[in-house]
């Protein structure tokens, strides 16, 4: 895996902003006050414009995906505390069987290439092996301000709520969810900052690992707190990965080093299929 270009700060800016606000450019390096979008998240939060890095040799045009929208600041901190301690406290089900620890609650299913039965439990599983945490161990308000987004809209309601943990570089190889992911993958990510990287796939897969090249790429950095929902171009026509990099560029010129203290904890929602998961 690689860091960003080596230009360091080279290529961040922030992104072109999504739905009223798409047709405007938005451009000049390592802008960290991004423009607010006129539309709302929710009616007290507003789609913002992320901080974004193209990669060198970016194959396309230096633009997000649509369908990617993102909202800094989703969750306050007094809410980001109380979703930790839902998910570290009493009743948690971390599970390391790879060193992405995974904990569900709703329904269990991972996309990973490794062969870890119960993180991929079918329609035929046993009852208790295909559910983890209930639902409503989470905070009430959690899945009514993701659905109150609208990313749900017309899909069905939230049936699985992922929670993933890296600690110091780890991150996840390039992919393309399943169709039985669900339309619309909406993640809040928690303690600490990471970049998500897009490239474009070929045929609903990833390039070929011999095809790629390390400086094709979109990095949209999720900051603590945010919200970003990829759905539509994004979701489906782009793989995206967290690559396994020591350094990440948060614009401005400051770069975070993940150390061995480093903890991300993730939260993304889906509507799983439940015939083609």
């Amino acid at each position: 895996s690689s860091s960003s270009s080596s230009s360091g700060t080279a290529g961040v800016e922030a992104a072109e902003a999504p739905a009223a606000l798409a047709s405007a450019a938005f451009s000049g390096v390592q802008q960290t006050s991004p423009l607010l979008n006129t539309s709302s998240c929710t009616s007290s939060h507003r789609w913002t414009v992320p901080v974004v890095t193209y990669g060198e040799r970016l194959c396309g045009l230096r633009q997000v995906p649509k369908g990617l929208r993102y909202c800094r600041n989703f969750v306050s901190p007094e809410e980001e505390a109380e979703l930790l301690r839902c998910i570290d406290g009493e009743g948690s089900t971390w599970m390391r069987q790879i060193r992405r620890a995974q904990q569900f609650f709703g329904l269990v299913y991972y996309q990973t290439s490794h062969a870890v039965p119960t993180l991929q439990p079918t329609a035929d599983s046993d009852r208790s092996e295909q559910l983890g945490r209930p639902l409503q161990q989470l905070p009430e308000w959690f899945l009514e301000r993701l659905h109150n987004t609208g990313a749900f809209k017309g899909v069905g309601p939230i049936n699985q709520v992922q929670a993933n943990e890296y600690l110091e570089d780890a991150g996840i190889g390039l992919h393309v969810e399943d169709p039985g992911a669900g339309a619309a993958l909406a993640t809040v990510s928690l303690l600490e900052p990471i970049q998500l990287t897009l490239q474009q796939a070929v045929l609903g897969k990833p390039k070929h690992k011999s095809l790629r090249d390390s400086e094709d790429y979109i990095k949209i950095l999720l900051e603590p707190r945010s919200l970003v929902i990829l759905q539509g171009e994004s979701r489906n026509e782009y793989a995206h990965a967290i690559r396994q990099s020591r350094l990440v560029h948060l614009g401005n010129g400051k770069v975070l080093r993940r150390s061995s203290m480093y903890r991300r904890v993730s939260l993304t929602s889906r509507c799983i299929d439940l015939e083609s998961r």
